[in-house]
């Protein structure tokens, strides 16, 4: 959702964003929207100015949250080609642990994105 936020902000040359709209061209999953409009933009004004220098720098970095108040973030070029989340135990047991590159770490639960 970020990249299209992203793209949007960057893209779209018109000096507003209506969170209505916004919902309506990009999210394509009918409960999804449904969640968007009841949550986000039911509570937002019709229209937003738009100021991408007060938002860009968030938007170029990625961030996964834990629970526990735990974050890993970076800029996302080097997340992307830095960060592994390993979801599978063949993936687990595939880990070179001798390759001094690469820190492994164990986070007591579930990930969620704010990609």
């Amino acid at each position: 959702m970020f990249d299209v936020l992203y793209t949007e902000l960057n893209i779209n040359l018109e000096g507003t964003i209506s969170p209505a709209e916004f919902g309506t061209k990009y999210i394509k999953d009918d409960t999804l929207r449904e969640l968007y409009t009841q949550n986000v933009s039911n509570n937002l004004p019709l229209s937003i100015a738009k100021d991408p220098i007060l938002v860009v720098s968030d938007l170029n970095r990625k961030k996964i949250f834990f629970p526990n108040s735990i974050k890993i973030s970076g800029s996302k070029e080097d997340f992307d080609n830095s960060v592994k989340i390993i979801t599978s135990a063949q993936e687990f047991t595939e880990l070179n642990y001798d390759d001094e590159n690469y820190t492994v770490i164990t986070i007591k639960g579930k990930p969620f994105t704010n990609a």
